[in-house]
């Protein structure tokens, strides 16, 4: 586990006390502290335990994690930090002989999503059934004080935040408006459940759906359901988007994701797969009646993965499918913000569907519409992106929502130009940037400089197992020690110290290479996925950082073990 310095140390205390032999309750309060990091550190602080703890039982632990930073900060998971205490326990001088074998903490997560500190704010987490105690537990441990330390995953974007030398910082996505994993327990009726990021959940037709055990959500019974966010986007321009697990195919099944859902009068726009007909579907329904506004044949799998999405731009809608559009209509007839929501099922058609059979949804979220604008969330470089790309598709992070952007390979790009405070000359520097890709074609990760000898600093994929640090007339190839178009999200560091060329691919450094250059930026500024006007990057791009220093390898594998999550 890496440990995150503005949280390591940081201490929980619980407070045990009781008469009875054998059974105790904790009922106190303790303090929190945290060691000084590179940026403000986060507090935890311990509230008041609400279960009992005893032997061969187990208790909540409540803590309150507070975050001073003007930026919000992701923490994916807290564990006992081992190196402190006796293996992350400690217990009050005068209770030595009772001993903190017989506790254990239970590694936390949310779920697999980690949790969101706000900017400038504070969040409070009950984790429930978190401590533990074993049935060895001694009589000496009534009226105990033990202390719990904690530690937590590095998060990514405060790693990169906080590195010396950065100059900027595209995330090429934003976080969502809503959003939710479905994580819970299985046979929970949606309204009941209560989604990650601002959601809860309203049947407006047909059956509540349910949990599933693979923490997705499907149909409880034959029929249809049609959910709704309880919260409202913030205009009428907006994104929904879905996963849809195909766990088996059934006959009348269909699934997909719904926008502009008007209450009042049951009228809704929605993306979706019918299996009667094989195609999604961009539907307007208004009066009781469905309309195909648009359509694209398509055979799913049986086991496979799709990601639907619906965007909704005035009177412009699109469907695309694993970041590809494939069908796209115009209809003013929805114009107002209404609802965000899922549609399981069709009304009419009694298909049946279980945990392990039919069409399933996962991984919900509602994207506002960001226009082309890239912010740089570091410095003064903010860009636009350029031919086709599509927006706020899933990131590399891990645990963290921020979404990535899709480009297509032939026209689709990020650009920042004119661009200020970049390194030039023979200047040290370090580009980083996350990739997703099933393709082998010569495709750049990000350029600049002037396209003469020496001038340009870019860095291409030439093949699946080759990657170009490219000068213009001066090139130097590092062999990769496995194939990266395999569609899986890589992490890839180039560093130049004035004269040695390094990189780094998921966290470990190739043979360096030696290099002059004389880097010169021109009009054309800062490119992410493409260089010189050619070379289009088709797939995934997120995390892209520019630093004015050589990263050491420690930081290097640092940042890539943060976007893991490991």
């Amino acid at each position: 586990m890496v440990k995150r310095a503005m949280i390591a140390g940081a201490v929980l205390s619980l407070l045990a006390s009781g008469a009875a032999y054998g059974y105790w309750g904790t009922m106190g309060t303790g303090s929190g502290s945290a060691q000084t990091g590179t940026a403000a550190p986060l507090t935890l602080t311990p509230g008041t335990p609400t279960t009992r703890l005893y032997p061969g039982g187990s208790a909540d632990v409540a803590v309150t994690v507070t975050n001073p930073n003007p930026y919000a900060v992701r923490v994916g998971r807290l564990a006992l930090d081992t190196a402190q205490g006796t293996g992350g326990f400690a217990v009050d001088a005068g209770h030595a002989a009772c001993g903190v074998a017989s506790l254990a903490f239970a590694t936390q997560s949310n779920g697999g999503d980690g949790w969101t500190i706000p900017a400038n704010g504070a969040l409070s987490l009950q984790l429930a059934g978190a401590l533990t105690m074993t049935t060895a537990a001694a009589n000496a441990c009534q009226g105990a004080t033990f202390s719990v330390y904690l530690a937590t995953d590095r998060d990514a974007y405060a790693a990169v935040r906080n590195t010396s030398g950065l100059v900027s910082y595209w995330r090429l996505g934003a976080d969502p408006d809503v959003a939710d994993n479905f994580t819970g327990t299985p046979a929970t009726a949606l309204p009941a459940h209560t989604g990650t990021v601002a959601t809860s959940w309203t049947t407006f037709a047909g059956t509540d759906p349910v949990l599933s055990a693979a923490n997705r959500v499907r149909r409880s019974v034959p029929g249809w359901s049609l959910v709704h966010s309880g919260t409202a986007p913030a205009s009428a321009d907006y994104t929904v988007e879905a996963d849809v697990y195909a766990a088996t195919l059934v006959a009348g099944d269909s699934i997909g994701v719904v926008g502009r859902l008007n209450t009042s009068t049951s009228s809704y726009y929605s993306a979706r797969y019918r299996m009667s007909d094989q195609s999604w579907h961009l539907y307007r329904t208004a009066g009781g009646t469905n309309t195909s506004l648009a359509s694209a044949g398509a055979t799913l799998s049986a086991g496979q993965t799709y990601r639907v999405r619906l965007d909704l731009a005035g009177t412009t809608l699109t469907l695309s499918i694993d970041g590809m559009v494939v069908a796209t209509a115009t209809d003013a007839t929805l114009a107002a913000t209404g609802r965000a929501g899922l549609q399981l099922g069709e009304n009419g058609v009694n298909a049946a569907v279980s945990d392990s059979t039919g069409l399933h949804a996962d991984n919900f979220r509602v994207f506002r519409n960001s226009g082309s604008a890239a912010s740089d969330s570091a410095g003064a470089n903010s860009g636009a992106y350029l031919g086709s790309v599509v927006q706020n598709e899933p990131g590399a992070l891990a645990g963290d929502l921020n979404a990535a952007v899709v480009l297509n390979g032939s026209t689709g790009a990020m650009r920042v130009a004119p661009a200020t405070g970049l390194p030039v000359g023979a200047a040290s520097r370090s580009v980083e940037i996350w990739f997703k890709r099933s393709g082998t074609t010569d495709a750049a990760l990000f350029s600049y400089g002037s396209a003469s000898a020496a001038k340009l600093f870019a860095a291409r994929l030439t093949s699946a197992n080759n990657l170009r640090v490219w000068g213009f007339a001066l090139d130097r190839d590092f062999t990769l020690p496995y194939p990266t178009s395999d569609n899986v999200w890589h992490h890839v560091v180039v560093t130049y110290d004035g004269g040695v060329l390094r990189v780094y691919l998921d966290g470990t450094g190739l043979t360096p290479l030696t290099a002059t250059l004389d880097t010169t930026v021109d009009g054309s500024g800062f490119t992410v996925g493409s260089a010189t006007g050619a070379y289009f990057f088709g797939g995934s791009l997120d995390e892209v950082a520019v630093y004015s220093q050589v990263l050491s390898p420690a930081t290097i594998t640092d940042h890539y073990r943060a976007g893991r999550g490991t």
